[in-house]
């Protein structure tokens, strides 16, 4: 990534990646992660003070769902805080999103940054099977490309991404 040079600020990552390692390498690289963490994981938000808890069994104020709290993950060093966010999906889902963006305040900037995973996983799919299909159905439904080459089935649907909403260009 950075013998190619690729500038980024962030890191979108799903739960299976949320792991001490990676996100304290992500810290070493002064860049900001958003991942979700498991139902199951344990953290402590009271400085030591009780025994870790599971993160679906900590009450929620209604400030701290709007600002989000600081924790502190189970197997992190005693310093090592990050922001956690409860983002409900939908009536039966919650996700529970941790950054080390500790000025992270307000639960819709969170929720607007961590769509951007489930935008990102869409177009890695759909660029995936079109390029294993030589452009297939998915990228055919947006119009004829200029060619079916490997790069330019890419480019095409990166320009049809970026027409969608998708700000990666």
């Amino acid at each position: 990534m950075f013998h190619k040079k690729l500038p980024f600020k962030r890191v979108l990552m799903d739960s299976w990646y949320a792991t001490q390692r990676l996100m304290a390498l992500i810290d070493n690289w002064e860049k900001i992660y958003y991942c979700p963490l498991k139902k199951n994981r344990l953290v402590d938000e009271t400085g030591g003070n009780e025994k870790y808890q599971r993160i679906d069994s900590l009450s929620w104020s209604e400030l701290d769902v709007k600002q989000g709290k600081l924790i502190k993950l189970k197997k992190f060093p005693d310093q090592k805080k990050v922001k956690w966010f409860r983002v409900t999906i939908s009536t039966n889902r919650t996700e529970y999103i941790a950054t080390n963006e500790l000025t992270a305040s307000d639960i819709e900037q969170v929720k607007s940054t961590c769509s951007y995973r489930w935008k990102i996983e869409e177009f890695h799919r759909e660029l995936k099977q079109a390029m294993q299909r030589g452009l297939g159905e998915a990228a055919r439904s947006w119009g004829s490309p200029p060619e079916t080459k490997p790069v330019y089935c890419g480019a095409f649907i990166v320009s049809r991404l970026c027409r969608k909403g998708l700000n990666i260009c």
